[in-house]
């Protein structure tokens, strides 16, 4: 009868704490015989709840129980309960509180993301039969949980627009933050320390930002050229993530090179008067305002009005026989593109168009029995005389040979007596050829040959007539001296007896000479005595008798 009363009061038991108010996991309501949990960070700042965070922090775990925590546990992302370490007595605390680090890995951005943090607490209930505690016999509440949201990677940057080249212009430059978890909340740019320009972005109200963000800056170039000069830009962005001290990139620069001033560009070698040989102008440049300033890319040039050409110089020809002013033009440009306002400077050609004149000595109309040297000598005249280049000679249609002066033989065997023509001209150093002039050179080594006709008879006193003639023939029977200077010589045996003057007769011709014989008769000879105009005595004496008669 004992044992029936024990078990049916066991039974009577179980039906009463079955029908008790149980612990439940509700967030929303707390009430007498009710297990909640949440979550904070022990000074009532929340911020993490609603926003991306960038550093760890401490986050306070919360049980409460009017009738005594009996347990309270944590799990991450749905993972597996891990204890606190709390563990209470029937009937202990009825709120309490336990700390729990969340970690940021600002290095590998390992836990960057989106994750669940989560609580549950047992509580305890009397049991008013035996007058003890026991763990609820509810079912277990359910686990509250909030969304942790970390952000540790601050936002990447780019930029377009800045680069290593030199600009004439405003160069638009674009600043590119990308954050694919918080959000851009902040671009800034600040150019050579001057404050920074900004520009903030937020989607709606939330405390996100787009994922990516475009700040858009024009780098001016003023007209005045006081923009000139290297410059650098430093920027950064700010994500969304708390605390936002902490949610800012690194600083990046980037340089913009700005120069609107063109180059400067001078010549050598123009507006320096008239030139009869080629002309070269130099052309030397420079960027001026240095070192702001993008230095010289090229130098080009065109003459009268053709096409560019780039170079440092140009050479201008100076053909022969031209008379002509040439208009160069120039400019440069520098390595940002500034063009240099067109130069110009002349180039006057005047060459050498009249041909030189050469005259010559030693040539005349004597006849010569020895070598004869003819020297020649030349001029350029004006205008633009260039100069006598060489002066040529030839000798009766033999080679051109250049020299100024040659020497016509005279050979000793008759081989070059005659009348020698000499051809000469002279070039000039602008290629002009004198006309062919020419002289003569008359060249007698042999002499004349007489003839008597016939024996003279003539009485003292009386009038002798002599009849003869002279040649004076090249041995290839070429005419030489045209004249003579004859004599008559009468002479009786060895001894002279009369020399008689004939004086200057033509050779080829029969002559006649008389004469009053002075003589004493008797007999003698007579022999013609000839002398050319080269000086040779006759070769050949023709002789006669002479026979003088009483009166």
């Amino acid at each position: 009868m004992r044992h029936r009363r024990s078990l049916l009061g066991l039974l009577t038991l179980a039906a009463i704490v079955a029908t008790l108010l149980v612990c439940t996991a509700s967030a929303s309501a707390v009430g007498e015989g009710n297990t909640t949990s949440d979550a904070h960070n022990g000074t009532g700042d929340y911020e993490w709840m609603y926003q991306y965070m960038n550093t760890g922090w401490w986050v306070e775990l919360h049980a409460n129980d009017p009738e005594g925590v009996a347990a309270l546990w944590w799990r991450w992302d749905g993972g597996a309960a891990a204890s606190t370490g709390y563990s209470g007595v029937g009937g202990g605390d009825t709120d309490v509180y336990r700390s729990h680090w969340i970690s940021v890995n600002r290095t590998t951005h390992a836990n960057d993301g989106l994750h669940t943090l989560g609580t549950i607490a047992r509580g305890y209930y009397r049991d008013w039969i035996l007058f003890v505690w026991v763990y609820s016999l509810d079912t277990w509440p359910d686990w509250w949980s909030h969304y942790v949201w970390i952000d540790s990677r601050a936002p990447a940057l780019s930029q377009s627009g800045a680069d290593a080249a030199w600009h004439n212009a405003p160069v638009p430059i674009a600043f590119n933050a990308a954050d694919p978890l918080s959000g851009v909340r902040v671009i800034q740019a600040a150019v050579d320390g001057a404050a920074p320009i900004s520009q903030s972005y937020q989607v709606d109200s939330h405390r996100y930002g787009p994922a990516t963000a475009t700040m858009s800056y024009t780098f001016p170039a003023p007209a005045d050229h006081s923009g000139d000069g290297v410059h650098t830009i430093v920027y950064h962005a700010y994500d969304w993530s708390y605390p936002f001290s902490s949610g800012v990139t690194e600083e990046h620069t980037c340089q913009v090179k700005i120069d609107t001033v063109a180059p400067v560009t001078t010549q050598a070698g123009g507006n320096s008067g008239v030139h009869d040989t080629p002309v070269t102008v130099t052309f030397s440049a420079y960027d001026p305002n240095p070192p702001n300033c993008s230095g010289v890319d090229y130098t080009q040039y065109q003459v009268d009005g053709g096409g560019w050409v780039t170079g440092g110089s140009v050479t201008i020809p100076a053909p022969p026989h031209t008379t002509v002013t040439h208009t160069v033009q120039y400019r440069s440009v520098d390595n940002a593109g500034n063009v240099e306002a067109t130069n110009a400077c002349e180039v006057q050609i005047g060459t050498d168009s009249v041909a030189p004149v050469t005259t010559v000595s030693g040539a005349d109309d004597n006849w010569h029995n020895a070598p004869v040297t003819l020297t020649f000598s030349a001029s350029d005249p004006a205008p633009n005389p260039s100069g006598v280049d060489y002066t040529e000679y030839q000798i009766d249609g033999g080679s051109w040979v250049h020299g100024t002066s040659c020497t016509v033989p005279a050979p000793a065997d008759h081989s070059g007596d005659g009348v020698i023509t000499v051809s000469y001209r002279s070039v000039d150093l602008g290629d002009n050829t004198e006309a062919t002039k020419t002289c003569q050179v008359r060249i007698d080594t042999t002499g004349p040959t007489t003839t008597a006709a016939a024996a003279v008879t003539v009485k003292k006193g009386k009038k002798a007539t002599f009849r003869f003639s002279f040649t004076d023939l090249s041995p290839a029977s070429v005419a030489l001296s045209p004249t003579a200077t004859v004599k008559i010589v009468i002479t009786k045996g060895a001894v002279t007896k009369k020399t008689l003057n004939v004086g200057e007769r033509a050779a080829g011709a029969a002559l006649v000479y008389r004469w009053k014989c002075s003589l004493k008769t008797g007999r003698y000879m007579w022999s013609v005595r000839a002398t050319d105009l080269a000086g040779n005595p006759q070769a050949v004496s023709g002789t006669k008798r002479l026979t003088v008669k009483v009166k």
